[in-house]
């Protein structure tokens, strides 16, 4: 903290949302790939996700996001 009481941040000062501040993190993470239903309250974010690096795999229903989840892991062990 500073001496004023406020904290001091090391990262940049530009302006982002808590959408792109989770897709930077996650890409920090080693994510490459998400899989997951395009829908009303998620377009915005689902919009960052296909303007970032990682590949965003859209499918219709959340057990087919599943199922593709699991088959993406077990063969890329």
């Amino acid at each position: 903290m500073g001496t004023d009481g406020a904290s001091t941040s090391r990262t940049s000062h530009r302006a982002t949302n808590v959408g792109a501040y989770l897709i930077e993190r996650l890409r920090l993470l080693g994510l490459s790939h998400v899989f997951g239903v395009p829908g009303d309250y998620v377009l915005g974010f689902f919009k960052q996700l296909s303007d970032s690096e990682i590949d965003l795999i859209t499918t219709c229903d959340e057990l087919n996001a599943g199922y593709a989840a699991d088959a993406y892991a077990r063969i890329r062990e």
